[in-house]
């Protein structure tokens, strides 16, 4: 049961550090609210708060400090999160060098999803709204592991705006 428990939590940790369609996040805490109810039913009113209480202080602890970590000051966040491409998941090498960068729209940005900069696939933000599929993106900024992207747009001469921030 504590097994249970504590893998559901580790699902729903999961989500917060690789955030995508939910899936692994609604497993996790299917996987609790399913503990939950079991150590209720089976163990009474008092274990059952006693633990619930647990897991909402150990999930509140987990998801501070993983955002602490991926924070731009944090641990993660200085040095970029490594993830392996060979496993499914993807290679993130966030250097300052890629902001200016463009790049192409692998899915829709809805504001999130991912894009192909310097032949790397990453998970971005959409700075300004709604991007398509197959769209040229600009990389705006970094913050965390993740870029900040925007529609590339080209520069009209006397733009002092675009001028200023470097379109």
């Amino acid at each position: 049961m504590l097994f249970a428990l504590l893998f559901g939590i580790v699902m729903i940790i999961i989500e917060m550090l690789i955030p995508g369609v939910g899936i692994i996040g609604v497993i996790g805490l299917a996987t609790v609210i399913f503990v939950l109810y079991t150590v209720y039913t089976l163990k009474g009113v008092l274990i059952g708060s006693i633990l619930l209480a647990g897991t909402i202080i150990l999930i509140v602890v987990m998801a501070f400090v993983v955002r602490r970590a991926l924070s731009p000051n944090g641990s993660l966040g200085k040095r970029g999160l490594a993830l392996n491409e060979t496993s499914g998941l993807y290679e993130l090498e966030l250097k300052s060098d890629l902001i200016g960068k463009t790049g192409i729209c692998l899915t829709s940005l809805r504001p999130c999803g991912y894009v192909l900069v310097s032949d790397q696939k990453f998970e971005a933000i959409s700075t300004n709204g709604l991007i398509e599929k197959n769209t040229t993106i600009l990389v705006d900024h970094i913050r965390g592991y993740r870029l900040y992207v925007s529609n590339e747009k080209r520069m009209m001469k006397g733009d002092k705006y675009a001028e200023d921030i470097g379109r």
